[in-house]
């Protein structure tokens, strides 16, 4: 590939940064803008609900690329940066603020972020989703000082959570819809072998558990009430909700999931 003119990659991930690699690899001589909305470089995202954050592992070893890459392969990384439109008649992303960029060639790698909990209560203090470094570096402070938490979701992200708070000593409860975690992922015989794994490490399994509202005072998570029961049920130190991601349209942060390369042993 020799063609110039301007590639702009919307999402600062590992398919954005791995897009710009490719590029330069293949020989494109023009110019390269990747725009990411969070302020670091392009990382790995499964780590987030592993080794990371069991503090196993380096901040430095998440990330795609050498601090240097980018400016050594003339990449224009551009952080903190939103793309909040796109005009297509103009070959143009228009920034939060308004700043126009111009381009010849345009690739969306923004991925999808966590679904909401469509529940009053869901934006109260100690309600955290696990997404990026920010969620992820949230939840290990929140190792440090909470006696228990309750985790909404038994697919693999939330099963790699209640790993990572058991290490660290926390008591868990695993809430989830389905009657088993992973249940339509794996089947009913794998998903079994799962359960009993973490079970067998403390983890509390509420299955086949809907949660109504989250509760709280003085804007502080503390609890949740089921439509399964006429009274709320115990109080908890915070939450974390791992729900299934959703496609981010048009959000344009960049997500990785992990459900195809995931173990969650303990």
């Amino acid at each position: 590939m020799t063609a110039q003119g301007t590639f702009v990659i919307v999402g600062a991930g590992l398919a954005g940064a791995k897009a710009a690699e490719g590029l330069r690899t293949e020989g494109f001589g023009g110019r390269v803008v990747l725009l990411g909305e969070e302020a670091e470089r392009p990382y790995d995202r499964p780590p987030l609900s592993k080794d990371y954050l069991q503090a196993k592992s380096e901040k430095e070893k998440i990330y795609v690329h050498p601090e240097g890459w980018y400016d050594g392969h003339d990449v224009e990384l551009r952080l903190d940066s939103r793309v909040v439109a796109i005009d297509r008649v103009a070959h143009q992303v228009i920034m939060l603020g308004g700043e126009a960029v111009s381009y010849d060639k345009l690739l969306l790698t923004t991925g999808s972020s966590p679904r909401q909990l469509p529940v009053r209560g869901n934006h109260l203090e100690g309600v955290l989703y696990l997404r990026g470094v920010k969620d992820c570096e949230a939840i290990k402070a929140a190792f440090a000082t909470a006696k228990r938490v309750v985790i909404i979701g038994a697919g693999w992200i939330g099963l790699e959570t209640a790993a990572a708070a058991r290490a660290a000593a926390v008591d868990v409860s695993l809430l989830e819809t389905a009657r088993l975690p992973l249940l339509g992922v794996l089947g009913p015989e794998v998903a079994e072998i799962y359960a009993a794994l973490h079970t067998g490490h403390g983890v509390e399994l509420r299955m086949g558990v809907e949660v109504a509202e989250i509760i709280g005072a003085d804007r502080q998570a503390s609890g949740f009430v089921s439509p399964m029961a006429a009274r709320s049920r115990p109080m908890w130190s915070w939450w974390v909700s791992a729900s299934r991601p959703t496609p981010s349209w048009p959000r344009w942060p960049v997500w990785q999931s992990t459900t195809g390369s995931s173990s969650a042993s303990i």
